[in-house]
């Protein structure tokens, strides 16, 4: 104990005060009320640590007189006594301190409980409540210490033991508290950006209590009730009770507190009311707007520098502080120093209000396991309310919505959240998950989506109504065994929660936003106040291109891709670990890139082949339907019927037959989670054609080994990935783009993975495509194509291609085989796409020649019958016209049927094109047909030009690449085509009707002005069929003879004058060096007299029946019996058909090339039939010879003279 002296000096010290006003000073002040009352009482002049309690009473009545807050005085002084240096001046001992410390704190927590509890203790002053919570939240706001309000927070928690809800300490103190936060957040915006009442916030967040008490607050969910999101079936109440009635009487007691304790706290389940009504489905995906307006986490979460809906007062919108001169209504005039400044500035201030946000979100998860549930539950609801912004309506929307002046009144009716807001909370879920690394995979619940409990189930709402990898029926199956295990009998992970909650968040809030700021780009152009739009796109770039933000993103994009190649490759088909894989990818330090590096498609694809002849032995004919849309046939794409067996892990026990071509951690994910990936990171690919230049791009942050690794796994893995739209257009098209990308196209082409598989992938890719949707098939090849062309320069992928050929022949003659079917459809398309153009050009011309002359009245009246025709649209009159065009031109009916043939096919794809094509020449022309839209009718002369425009370039651009590709093709492997009936057969009839279009009769018919706009380029077109040609007879002798007998053979587009017309045309316009030119004209003259020699079987009446082919009545050169049907017929001409369809032309019946049985006594009985044929007749021939040289063939009339220098141009 001290003694009198000493403690009043310590007092006087510690809480500056004094009895005698002469000891006053600035430091001390003279606590007269408390003077008086000691001599009333005639005490001593002494402050002791007894009559601690009434010195504070009249200290607090003393400061609240002058106005200073009582509270942070308090603060101040436990802050000064807990100074170790304090001590030393007052010669205690060290021994005293302690206890004297101890006794003198708790008494200053008391009195300032003693002021909450707004008791009226204090002489000659009334303090209302409500300046009492002000002087708490001012408190609390500026001056209190962590230290302080702990010791606070602890003598409550004692004092609320036995307390009632209502009653309890910390629900009086600190509820108001959160109230008047709420309130003042509603002012919260980008202007003034540091709001103390969010710092406020994180700090009495930083409490555990406090973080309980918050996110039970009412004004989180205000009107929600998701009482029955939250039960856990797994979970007992908490007056659950394990032994019955069985309890000994000295318990009952006991038993009787705790059980009105249990009533109390069941009244509400995680802060909701138990007996209130649960709110709908319709509630919930509602609520997003009045969240964000009025709730406490909306309110903190919402200021961003995008456009803010619920904010009208310009002074109050950062983007018109900083960008807008209200005085001149104009941009401000700024150097791009003080641009890059502003820049600077509101991302700084962007950073620091989501970094605080986040650490408020953080510091309310640290409360119980049920404010935990809260907050996911909150972030959900967002979540849940803007799943509209995924509707295609909103992605194929022109218009930038959020500059609509109704879009307040809009977001209000759908209850969804500005797209700033989204991307708040996308920034707040992207933080809680980067502390989840590559590593913590394997922590994650792999069978998250097969949870039912009401919570999961929440978490997981309108994700697992989504198509998996694997049929249902399969996904019940795995739901079945993995039901019992342990990680299902206890609560969700939060970080699997979190997980999935922010994938879902980059289709709901990433995608939608980014579409809305491509609209906002495209829209300047067209707008009326284009100052609005340019400012919006300043803003939208100071959030989208911070760098903070993209290496959020980037880093969990990457971690998404590492979870699907974790659950493919680490896990096998029965859902165990595969220990060799995990050694494996621990000795690479978790780079799964090289898991696909050493086997893909993965080993459970290989696994399952092995296992193929075994399903079918023990399962027979019992195959289940499949319930996917993926999936077209009964069985699965590996040929495995499916099965009930499937795994059980936990006993250690698995099924020897697995119906399962992957994981069942993998066959469980939605397909959209993949799909997803590819296609974020194609949109961030897009948002960097907007960014300045000699700035960091997204594709920066990309782990571009893991993204090759993810795209070649998906192309090449069939079994995996049965969906053909993912596997064919969404992997392909992302790697197309980034593979053009000027900054990784080397780093790509230099990689392992790319050197490895991208020939095999993209050959796939391209043959597995035929199943695909028409529109997709095209865009997708035509991108392989490209790539094609492009690796192909490049040795290493050159010997790759051969490789495979000489490991599977099959698949390059199915590769030329689709791509000749392509292109052969697809030349028809380009002449009536460019023939309608050249139409439309003339038209024009012949109205403004109309104009400037009035001798030629009856002109003048046709014109304006046919512009009246064609303004109606009908399809009549467009098939009248080109029926006019073919008899000005000589096209015979056949030419004409040709035409008509594909007309109803044109309609497929051209609308889906999302090109933007517009040539100011061609205004006029589409104002014509403005009432007819876009896509007026299945007939091109209904087509805006636009759309015509889009979709000739697209077409043109396949052929011409097709072309370049064959050249190619022609170049390295002349002895695999030519050595191949199918594919000669093809690619000869290609290059012929190349031939047709751009230098026969048809060329002035799409002679088109401007063509490069169209990429339509007829002389390299020209120079890469005779190359073609040219390359495939750089072999020998009875090679060459096959090549030009096919070319005499075909007769739907050979014709000797187109051939000696390309030769001129080469000739003229110096389009082949000398050498080649002399081999090409020998090239034409062999064809010319192999013609001779064929024409000889023109007439099939005196060829033996079973000398000709069944199908096309023509001589059998290697005649091969059909076991299916026991009908003989030509080897190419089956092999071309069981490309397509691998079933006997007959009877249907299931037929493979290796099925083929060969007739070698027909073939020889047949050849020397033909050897004798030819003795016979050539007796009678006279060999003709044609100078290719010669300037013009004499037949040639006036008008073609004229238009010879024409055509090639």
């Amino acid at each position: 104990m001290l003694d009198t002296v000493k403690e009043d000096n310590l007092i006087q010290n510690t809480f500056q005060i004094c009895l005698k006003k002469e000891a006053a000073n600035n430091t001390k002040f003279h606590l007269e009320t408390y003077e008086s009352e000691l001599k009333e009482n005639n005490d001593e002049l002494y402050f002791k640590v007894d009559n601690l309690y009434f010195i504070l009473i009249h200290k607090i009545a003393s400061l609240h007189k002058q106005k200073k807050n009582c509270l942070s005085y308090l603060c101040s002084c436990s802050v000064r006594l807990q100074d170790k240096n304090f001590f030393k001046s007052l010669n205690i001992d060290c021994k005293s301190i302690e206890n004297i410390t101890n006794e003198i704190l708790d008494q200053i927590i008391n009195s300032t409980i003693i002021y909450l509890e707004n008791l009226d203790v204090y002489p000659n002053v009334k303090i209302s409540y409500k300046e009492r919570i002000n002087v708490f939240y001012e408190f609390l706001k500026g001056s209190c210490t962590s230290r302080f309000l702990k010791k606070l927070l602890s003598v409550i928690e004692e004092n609320d033991k036995n307390e009632n809800e209502n009653n309890k300490q910390l629900n009086k103190f600190f509820n108001p508290i959160i109230d008047m936060i709420l309130e003042n957040l509603n002012s919260r915006n980008l202007i003034y950006p540091k709001n103390d009442v969010a710092i406020l916030l994180k700090f009495i967040s930083s409490f555990k209590q406090l973080a309980d008490l918050v996110v039970n607050n009412k004004s989180i969910f205000l009107y929600l009730n998701l009482k029955d999101r939250v039960k856990d079936h797994f979970s007992p109440l908490p007056c659950f009770k394990t032994e019955g009635n069985q309890k000994s009487d000295g318990n009952k007691e006991g038993e009787e507190k705790t059980d009105k304790k249990d009533e109390d706290e069941t009244a509400k389940i995680y802060g909701f009311d138990k007996n209130g009504k649960s709110s709908n489905d319709k509630e919930i995906g509602g609520c997003g707007y009045n969240l964000q307006l009025s709730s406490l986490l909306g309110r903190l979460i919402s200021p961003t520098v995008i456009t803010m809906p619920n904010i009208k007062n310009k002074e109050e919108i950062a983007m018109y502080k900083y960008f807008y001169n209200s005085t001149t209504n104009s941009l401000n005039k700024m150097t791009l120093a003080s641009l890059k400044n502003i820049y600077t500035v509101l991302r700084g201030d962007t950073n620091w209000i989501l970094e605080n946000c986040v650490e408020i979100i953080k510091n309310l998860l640290k409360g119980s396991s049920e404010s935990k549930k809260r907050v996911l539950l909150w972030l959900n609801c967002i979540l849940i309310s803007n799943e509209k912004k995924t509707k295609i309506m909103y992605h194929y929307s022109t218009y930038p919505q959020s500059l609509d002046n109704s879009y307040g009144l809009f977001l209000k009716l759908l209850g969804e959240n500005s797209y700033g807001f989204c991307l708040n909370i996308l920034w707040v879920l992207l933080c809680l998950c980067e502390p989840i690394t590559i590593n913590k995979i394997n922590d994650l619940d792999l069978y998250f989506f097969l949870r039912d409990d009401p919570f999961s189930g929440f978490i997981l709402k309108n994700i697992t109504n989504q198509s998996s990898f694997e049929e249902i029926s399969n996904v019940e199956k795995i739901k079945n065994k993995v039901r019992d295990f342990e990680s299902f009998k206890k609560e969700p992970k939060f970080i699997t929660c979190i997980f999935w909650m922010t994938y879902k968040a980059l289709s709901v809030f990433l995608k939608p936003s980014i579409d809305e700021f491509i609209r906002i780009v495209h829209g300047v152009s067209n707008a009326k106040d284009k100052n609005i739009y340019y400012m919006n796109i300043h803003t939208w770039k100071i959030f989208l291109y911070n760098s903070r933000f993209a290496q959020l993103l980037f880093k969990f994009l990457n971690l998404c891709m590492s979870y699907i190649l974790n659950v493919v490759y680490l896990y096998d088909r029965d859902g165990n670990l595969d220990t060799s894989m995990k050694s494996y990818l621990d000795e690479h330090k978790g780079n799964y890139s090289q898991l696909v590096l050493k086997a893909c498609p993965p080993p459970n694809e290989s696994n399952s082949e092995k296992d193929k002849s075994t399903s079918h032995r023990n399962t027979g004919n019992n195959v289940e339907p499949n319930t996917t849309e993926e999936n077209t046939s009964n069985n699965d794409r590996s040929g495995n019927t499916r099965n009930g067996d499937g795994m059980e892990r936990e006993n250690g026990a698995s099924y020897s037959e697995n119906n399962l071509c992957a994981s069942p951690q993998f066959s469980i994910i939605p397909t959209f989670f993949l799909s997803d990936i590819f296609e974020i990171i194609f949109l961030l690919y897009e948002l960097d054609t907007f960014k300045t230049q000699n700035h960091e791009t997204f594709m920066s942050y990309i782990n571009l080994d893991l993204f090759l690794a993810l795209t070649i796994f998906s192309m090449l893995s069939e079994k995996h990935i049965k969906s053909i739209h993912l596997r064919c257009e969404s992997a392909p098209k992302t790697f197309t783009y980034l593979y053009k990308s000027d900054n990784l196209k080397s780093i790509i082409e230099e990689s392992d993975l790319t050197k490895k598989y991208i020939i095999k992938s993209l050959t796939n890719v391209f043959i597995s495509s035929q199943k695909g949707e028409y529109t997709e098939r095209m865009q997708t090849r035509l991108r392989i194509v490209e790539n094609f062309n492009s690796f192909f320069y490049n040795k290493i992928y050159v010997n790759q291609f051969t490789q495979l050929i000489i490991n599977n022949n099959n698949l390059f003659v199915h590769l030329i085989h689709l791509l000749l079917n392509d292109v052969n459809f697809l030349v028809e398309e380009v002449v009536s796409y460019l023939s309608e153009i050249k139409r439309r050009e003339d038209k024009k011309k012949a109205k403004e020649a109309s104009r400037g002359t009035s001798n030629t009245i009856r002109g003048e009246r046709s014109a304006d019958g046919n512009s009246q025709n064609e303004e109606g649209g009908s399809h009549q009159s467009g098939n009248t016209d080109r029926r006019n065009r073919n008899r000005r031109e000589g096209n015979d009916a056949e030419e004409e049927d040709v035409l008509n043939e594909f007309d109803d096919q044109r309609g497929r794809y051209g609308n889906s094109l999302n090109m933007n094509y517009e040539n100011g020449e061609y205004n006029e022309d589409n104002e014509e047909r403005e009432d007819n839209g876009p896509g007026g009718g299945s007939d091109i002369s209904n087509e805006s030009m636009s759309n015509l425009a889009a979709r000739t370039k697209m077409i043109i651009t396949y052929c011409y690449e097709s072309c370049v590709f064959l050249n190619l093709l022609c170049k390295n492997y002349p002895i695999n085509i030519v050595k191949s009936n199918t594919i000669l057969t093809q690619i000869v009839t290609c290059l012929n009707c190349y031939f047709d279009y751009l230098v026969g009769h048809k060329s002035l018919n799409i002679k088109v002005k401007n063509m490069e706009q169209y990429n339509f380029r007829p002389q390299l077109w020209l120079t890469s069929i005779v190359e073609s040609y040219l390359y495939l007879l750089n072999l020998e002798k009875d090679c060459q003879d096959l090549l030009i007998r096919e070319i005499a053979n075909e007769g739907r587009y050979y014709k000797q004058e187109i051939f000696n017309k390309a030769y001129y045309i080469c000739k003229r316009e110096s389009l082949l060096n000398k050498e080649d030119l002399n081999k090409f004209k020998l090239f034409c003259q062999d064809i010319i007299d192999m013609k001779d020699e064929v024409e000889l079987f023109d007439d099939t009446n005196d060829i033996p029946e079973k000398y000709l082919d069944p199908i096309l009545q023509d001589i059998m050169y290697d005649p091969v019996l059909l076991p299916t049907s026991g009908i003989v017929i030509d080897r190419k001409n089956i092999e071309r058909h069981l490309m397509s369809e691998p079933n006997d032309p007959f009877n249907r019946a299931p037929l493979s090339k290796e099925q083929l049985v060969p007739m070698p006594e027909l073939k020889e009985e047949i050849q020397n039939y033909v050897n004798k044929l030819k003795q016979e007749k050539m007796k009678n021939r006279k060999k003709k010879n044609v100078d290719l040289d010669a300037d013009m063939d004499p037949n040639e009339g006036t008008e073609k003279k004229e238009e010879k220098h024409e055509e090639a141009n």
